[in-house]
């Protein structure tokens, strides 16, 4: 039973990694839960962590409470490993009879895998078989495993994607240091050795298969490719089990970067890397390698081999530019750390010389200019060059810029090319368009290009526009006409030429003078709201009457020029008296008596202008 119930659970760990190749998880790939356990015993779990753990995490394997609850758990192991294929432990002493659970718990992020029930009886302490490898640490292979300490991984980590056990050449492992041999290996005790096989690439798969051995000493299969291989070994006698698992690293140590991107890029711009997941590539890596990228530019970055095999590609954004270093160029560099190399099994260390690749950066010029917003015509226009240079080159920097000038009239579709040898381009390349091009009042566009001559070519456009102001000849009529009686509203329409030309900012000012020698005052007339004395029409009230001469100004980028005045005549109310005032007849009647007002002393006198009668009753 304890056979069938291995198979049912690394079948349903192959559907596992087929749907989810990179989900966070903590994949159970072997505990042998049917064997009896002492207190004392070596335990071992297989598992396989998917997905990213971080650089930081924990592997914690656990002990429950008798009955299989982890209300109070007993931590048996810590690894700070962000991957690792098997965690082994040792049962308390002491530990009472009856049924556990196993956990493995990971920190970073939080994740759980249990086991199933096995079973703990009474018995003596059967020592984890720890296994002693043949293998000599140098500079192509590590071995931190021994029969005095907890380190569980040996092998090597820079072979190439075709290596195999059995290569020669150097490629693979020499036949003396093939052997594994199990430390304190005692007849009286039955061992079994099963081989997990864990590969990644081309076809990611994990088997089992039985190893044998001779008097405790057993070899590598020559066949083995790249792959990491767990050796679960099992050590028994009628009773009770104790499991101990080392693990066999066949990998390599690639640290390619394949430039999807130029290696001459603009500031601003993605330097994109390909990453090879593939056998020839990080494929062949261990799970457990660690990568750093230096980008040349004060930003590194730590990857762990998932994190990697996550990225489509990798990305580095230059916000500076690399003429200024003393190679003219941002070197990047990957490298690659494991544990074990130099013989240290604590801290990762340098695994290779890594890869270098050259990434030149360069800054591309900012159009710009001043011009005045507004000018008057047959003037000339001066476009004052205050461009930012780029900065470029292989040998140090260079800050040439190339310019080009353009300019747009109106009614022009398209603008026209100014020719780089013009005498209207100085030294510093600032342009002046002559006063006799300047004859078409209205919008005026300004265009300025500027590129670096070589490197980074983005084209930065600058456009600017100019009003080129007409000189305006002010004009107006005014409805009623003169003259008007006072308390007579007269609306002025502006109909000055300025009106009709396009892109002109003419300010507008109205004078009204009382003429002397009328009875016109300078309170005599009114704005009528909204207009005022600076609208472009005006409406006004006349109160007083009299004489008034209505100027209006027009000021643009050409002067002030005044219309010809025009007088309103405001008539008053009019008035007529008499010289005396009372005359008396005396006649009999009938009455027949004609007065003559023509003649004197009877004539009348009437008011004088602005009050003259018009017409008389």
């Amino acid at each position: 039973m304890g056979k069938l119930y291995k198979i049912l659970l690394l079948s349903s760990f192959f559907i596992v990694l087929s749907l989810s190749s990179y989900a966070q998880q903590i994949n159970l790939v072997r505990f042998n839960n049917s064997a009896n356990y002492t207190p004392g015993s070596g335990v071992s779990v297989i598992i396989n962590p998917t997905g990213v753990f971080e650089l930081n995490n924990q592997f914690i394997l656990e002990l429950s409470n008798p009955g299989g609850s982890f209300t109070s758990p007993t931590v048996l192991s810590t690894l700070s490993e962000f991957y690792v294929p098997a965690i082994n432990g040792t049962l308390p002493n002491g530990l009472a009879a009856g049924t556990y659970k196993l956990r493995v718990r990971s920190t970073n992020p939080v994740l759980t895998v249990e086991t199933n029930s096995f079973t703990v009886i009474n018995g003596s302490t059967i020592q984890a078989p720890k296994a002693n490898s043949s293998i000599t640490a140098n500079s192509n292979f590590i071995n931190c495993i021994n029969c005095n300490n907890e380190f569980t991984n040996f092998g090597s980590l820079n072979r190439s994607d075709i290596a195999t056990v059995g290569s020669g050449g150097g490629n693979g492992v020499n036949l003396p240091q093939r052997d594994i041999t199990i430390c304190s290996y005692d007849t009286n005790f039955n061992y079994t050795i099963s081989l997990i096989s864990k590969i990644d690439v081309p076809t990611p798969s994990i088997t089992t298969t039985p190893i044998s051995h001779t008097a405790g000493v057993f070899s590598l299969p020559t066949n083995l490719g790249i792959g990491t291989y767990i050796f679960e070994i099992q050590k028994s006698n009628v009773n009770s089990t104790s499991i101990y698992s080392i693990v066999f690293l066949f990998h390599g140590n690639a640290t390619s970067l394949g430039n999807s991107s130029s290696e001459q890029i603009c500031v601003n711009e993605n330097v994109t890397f390909a990453i090879d997941k593939t056998i020839t590539g990080i494929g062949r890596n261990y799970y457990g390698s660690k990568y750093k990228i230096d980008f040349g530019d004060g930003t590194i970055n730590e990857y762990t081999h998932a994190q990697l095999l996550e990225l489509t590609t990798l990305n580095h954004t230059y916000t500076t530019v690399s003429c200024n270093q003393p190679t003219s160029y941002f070197i990047i560099k990957k490298e690659l750390f494991n544990k074990g190399i130099n013989n240290n099994c604590v801290d990762y260390m340098l695994n290779g010389n890594g890869v270098t690749k050259n990434v030149n950066t360069s800054s591309p010029p900012t159009a710009d200019f001043e011009i005045l917003p507004k000018q008057c015509i047959n003037t000339s226009i001066f476009a004052d060059n205050t461009s930012i240079p780029g900065s470029y080159g292989t040998n140090g920097c260079f800050n040439e810029v190339l310019y080009y000038w353009y300019y747009k009239r109106p009614g022009d579709s398209a603008f026209t090319t100014v020719p780089t040898n013009s005498p209207w381009l100085n030294s510093s390349f600032d342009l002046t368009i002559p006063s006799t091009i300047v004859t078409i009042p209205g919008c005026w566009e300004i265009k300025l290009l500027a590129v670096n001559p070589d490197f980074c070519q983005i084209i930065s456009e600058k456009i600017k526009t100019i009003k080129i102001e007409a000189v305006p000849t002010p004009t107006f009529t005014n409805n009623p006409q003169s003259p008007i009686c006072a308390g007579t509203s007269v609306l002025f329409t502006n109909t000055s030429n300025v009106l009709n030309i396009p892109c002109q900012e003419p300010v507008y000012s109205w004078t009204i003078t009382p003429i002397t020698g009328t009875p016109a005052t300078s309170s005599g007339y009114q704005f009528v709201s909204p207009s005022t004395a600076t609208s472009q029409n005006a409406n006004i009230l006349f109160t007083q009457p009299g004489s008034y001469s209505v100027v209006l100004n027009v000021t643009n980028s050409c002067g002030t020029f005044s219309s010809t005045p025009q007088i309103i005549e405001v008539f008053g109310d009019p008035t007529v008296s008499f010289n005396p005032n009372t005359l008396t007849i005396c006649d009999t009647a009938p009455a027949g008596y004609t007065i003559d007002f023509s003649q004197s002393g009877t004539s009348p006198t009437y008011s004088v202008a602005p009050y003259v009668p018009t017409s008389y009753v």
